[in-house]
């Protein structure tokens, strides 16, 4: 179900001298009339030469081996206007932009291959405005007029106000909560599945169908100050988000057949979440930390010949921002 956290009447209890000594951090279901802009941004930066095999349970030595280097560049933005009335919110889609670049080169003992991408994404939302009715788990239709795919909408996030970071009660100053499971899916997709249009040579790199999607992890979030209505909370953890896939072998010269490919991405997570307490909404949440990537394939147990397992690592930074502002809901139409 979507989530959409009740409006809770803000329940501030003060010391005569003014000092706040506790907090409802609560998120409310917009006025209608009202209106929001919310701008999203995430990068990323990835580098690895790490590659280990294994068959038939022994680690091949790494002479026998391709020495690889992979690099990557990767940075999405999003920028939405919702406007709300009594029965939902109309979500404009002003920015919804996706660029990658990278490289891949493989050195098999004097023969160097390079496979090197570059890719600017679009998507059939971008400038498209979509509706969304309230207690319902998906976008609801175009609501610009024109025609569109429908396909397009069903992976959009209904949400985007952040209350799966909020505690469940009222917190002192110093207290901490835990946030896990799939409420940090927002931090890996803040978005949601935006349907990217791709080339195939860069969707062959960058958009593989998943079988599978998993986060695991915890973020430990703490009350750290409360100040002209700023509710600052501070945020550390290590979350990742796990993916399978069908495993490609095509570039192995001694096995074959199907395979399965796990890649986890680590994140360890350090920032700040500033929620407007007066105003039951988010104004900015930013994280930045080290980022590690695991690919592990493995040669599935029905295929004949030896087993296979290899294991590629990366590393580098990720950094979020969400920036969220009300707006005259009149000029935002």
């Amino acid at each position: 179900m979507q989530l959409i956290a009740p409006l809770i009447a803000l329940s501030l209890f003060t010391f005569s001298a003014g000092e706040v000594r506790e907090v409802a951090l609560t998120a409310a279901v917009p006025e209608a009339g009202s209106a929001r802009r919310t701008a999203c941004t995430v990068t990323v930066e990835l580098a690895g030469d790490t590659l280990e095999v294994e068959m038939n349970g022994s680690p091949v030595p790494a002479q026998f081996l391709p020495k690889l280097d992979f690099s990557m560049a990767d940075e999405r933005s999003l920028a939405v206007v919702d406007v709300h009335d009594a029965d939902g919110w109309v979500r404009a889609y002003d920015e919804v932009e996706w660029t990658n670049a990278g490289s891949m080169e493989m050195d098999g003992g004097g023969s160097v291959e390079s496979f090197p991408w570059s890719s600017n994404a679009r998507t059939a939302i971008e400038g498209r405005k979509v509706r969304f009715e309230r207690c319902a788990d998906a976008a609801t239709g175009f609501a610009d007029g024109r025609d569109g795919d429908a396909a397009a909408l069903e992976g959009l996030r209904v949400e985007l106000g952040l209350a799966e970071l909020l505690p469940s009660e009222s917190m002192a100053i110093g207290d901490t909560w835990t946030v896990e499971g799939d409420a940090l899916d927002v931090l890996f997709e803040p978005g949601g599945d935006l349907a990217y249009e791709l080339d195939p040579e860069a969707a062959s790199y960058l958009q593989r169908e998943e079988r599978s999607r998993a986060y695991t992890g915890s973020l430990t979030m703490r009350l750290a100050s409360v100040e002209d209505g700023v509710a600052r909370c501070e945020i550390e953890g290590e979350i990742a988000r796990v993916t399978v896939h069908d495993g490609d072998l095509t570039q192995v010269p001694v096995v074959d057949g199907t395979a399965t490919e796990t890649v986890t991405a680590t994140w360890e997570v350090a920032g700040t979440l500033d929620w407007l307490v007066d105003e039951h909404r988010p104004a900015r949440l930013e994280l930045a930390g080290a980022l590690h990537e695991e690919s592990v394939t493995l040669r599935d147990e029905d295929q004949p010949g030896p087993t296979y397992r290899s294991v590629f690592r990366a590393d580098g930074e990720r950094e979020l921002r969400i920036v969220c502002e009300a707006l005259d809901a009149d000029k935002a139409r």
